[in-house]
């Protein structure tokens, strides 16, 4: 019997449930499991392999998300028919899960936007009248930014976020990795190392790598980066996002911002501000941005637009310190502009007419509310069993339902209701996963979350 060939090593890394889900995958793959064909039942495959029936079950649901196999009610599972392709080597080519699997119906997910939380006809109109300006459109622009959109910045960053910059020493481009990209080509060929809070900022990690830049993971306490570990390190950048720390959420408090700026002062040092969503803090006044601190001399600040408009307009922008500034009109010249033309004069006409305020506004309220009603729901399913962390400008919650599965599965067992989550963190027991609510519809959330408890309370 083909399951005779089924080992599962515990000691291995790879979770059980993965090694068990990779082995019926090749095996219906390569035919040894024909369509049609009844699979053992939960509770027998876990007695037969001597593991746990959430394991199995966890694996059996991930086949069935990505079309391996079919769950008949009262049944149980069989393997469906896949598609032939010819292949040229007898080597396993496989589509990854991730790019394999089907769109979800309910998405807890944190790239996205709910169709409602941004006017497209005011955006549509915006565009329209850019467009209308032909002797405009047709050169590449400004590799800076338009100067229009530039001037805009310099009043919307220090009306919102507190910023001091002139339109001089402001950067456009296409989000926050091209303009990182940029950023590490300009910083001192001696400072090569990045200090950053664990666990760190995966996009921001992947552009310091690529430009050859060492990546220093700093141990913080409830306030932050620990300025002991900070200056027995030897950095001098770092990279912060005060408004969400992005291990617990918080913010960094006024108190450790002083501090960091003083230190840079001090130090001749420079702090990166990713200011991610720091506008859209709704249950409270917006913490002013770091860079407003004191000089802002040793501050490199960084906005998006990604959560205020719409994820598919990059757009981003610097303000860089005097220092920097100097630095990149040197090589001005050679930078290309990566941010649309159009896109960066209709942004420019909506914040001079104060609708970008306006949209701020309006979202501040539409996060609040739906924040509130996914918190009540969650308390509702869940009660005292599931933990929860909000974090408010990343627009998202960390749940810990507190059952014995780790990220992988619990996303897993998510999908088997329709229902996408994030992991989170280590694969350790109890596991964690994100919820992001920038996406969902609000009226969605309370059947989402009781898709949830079918998915996990079970296994309470």
């Amino acid at each position: 019997m083909l399951l005779d060939y089924l080992n599962l090593d515990e000691t291995a890394a790879e979770p059980l449930y993965q090694q068990l889900y990779r082995f019926f995958c090749s095996a219906i793959t390569h035919g040894q499991i024909t369509a049609g064909e009844h699979l053992p039942s939960i509770r027998r495959l876990a007695e037969d392999l001597n593991v746990s029936r959430t394991t199995v079950e966890t694996a059996y649901q991930q086949l069935c998300v990505e079309g391996y196999l079919e769950s008949r009610p009262q049944r149980g599972y069989y393997a469906l028919a896949l598609p032939l392709t010819p292949q040229k080597s007898s080597a396993v080519q496989r589509v990854s899960p991730a790019a394999s699997a089907p769109k979800l119906r309910y998405r807890f997910s944190t790239d996205s936007i709910d169709r409602r939380a941004f006017r497209v006809e005011l955006w549509q109109k915006y565009i329209r009248e850019a467009l209308s300006h032909q002797e405009i459109i047709t050169a590449y622009g400004d590799h800076q930014g338009e100067p229009e959109l530039r001037s805009a910045l310099a009043e919307y960053s220090h009306s919102v976020r507190g910023v001091t910059a002139s339109p001089e020493r402001i950067v456009v481009g296409a989000g926050t990795q091209p303009l990182l990209f940029m950023l590490s080509g300009m910083l001192r060929r001696n400072d090569r190392m990045i200090g950053m809070e664990s666990p760190g900022f995966v996009q921001a990690e992947q552009v310091f790598a690529d430009c050859g830049l060492e990546i220093c993971r700093l141990p913080g306490d409830e306030s932050g980066i620990r300025l002991d570990a900070l200056e027995s390190s030897g950095v001098r950048i770092i990279y912060v996002n005060p408004t969400n720390r992005l291990g617990s959420g918080s913010p960094i408090p006024m108190t450790r911002r002083a501090e960091l700026i003083e230190w840079a002062a001090r130090r001749g040092a420079m702090i990166l501000e990713d200011d991610y969503n720091g506008e859209l803090r709704y249950s409270a006044r917006p913490i002013p941005a770091m860079q407003s601190i004191g000089s802002g001399d040793n501050v490199v600040y960084l906005g998006t637009f990604s959560k205020v408009l719409l994820p598919s307009v990059r757009m981003g922008y610097l303000v860089l310190p005097p220092s920097l500034a100097s630095v990149y009109q040197e090589r001005s010249a050679a930078y290309n502009q990566t941010a649309s033309r159009v896109e960066q004069l209709a942004l420019a006409r909506m914040i001079r007419e104060g609708e970008l305020e306006k949209q701020l506004r309006r979202l501040r309220k539409l996060y609040a509310a739906k924040g509130e009603l996914l918190l009540c729901c969650l308390q509702k399913e869940f009660g005292s069993a599931i933990q929860i962390t909000m974090q408010e400008t990343a627009l998202r919650v960390v749940v810990s339902p507190g059952i014995p599965a780790d990220s992988a599965q619990l996303c897993a067992l998510a999908a088997g209701q329709n229902v996408q989550v994030l992991p989170f963190g280590e694969n350790e027991l109890p596991g964690r996963v994100l919820l992001g609510f920038s996406g969902i519809a609000q009226e969605d959330i309370p059947e989402a979350v009781h898709r949830l408890s079918l998915a996990w309370k079970t296994k309470i």
